[in-house]
């Protein structure tokens, strides 16, 4: 089990969601413009508080991010090698 740390998203960590969130989107935001899903994610971003888990040791890399728009769960993404680590489950119970 990895010793991680989950915090709250700095300024810092935007373009690496922003870009995140764009890709992983595609599949379902596929009868939009590449153009439009790039406003709804800035959109998006820009109004949820989201959360991040990072190494403890290493609090800059990002293993997994979720976006909260109030109680509810905008996105959740997480690194395809960190998958299957609790990561996902970390950053539901974070924000609860």
């Amino acid at each position: 089990m990895m010793n991680l740390l989950t915090r709250a998203a700095c300024p810092d960590d935007r373009r690496f969601i922003f870009s995140t969130w764009l890709l992983s989107s595609r599949a379902y935001l596929k009868r939009i413009t590449w153009e439009q899903r790039r406003e709804v994610v800035e959109a998006l971003l820009e109004a949820c508080t989201c959360l991040v888990v990072c190494p403890k040791d290493d609090p800059d890399i990002i293993l997994g991010w979720s976006a909260w728009l109030g109680g509810t769960m905008m996105w959740v993404y997480v690194q395809k090698d960190a998958r299957g680590n609790g990561i996902c489950d970390r950053l539901i119970r974070s924000a609860s």
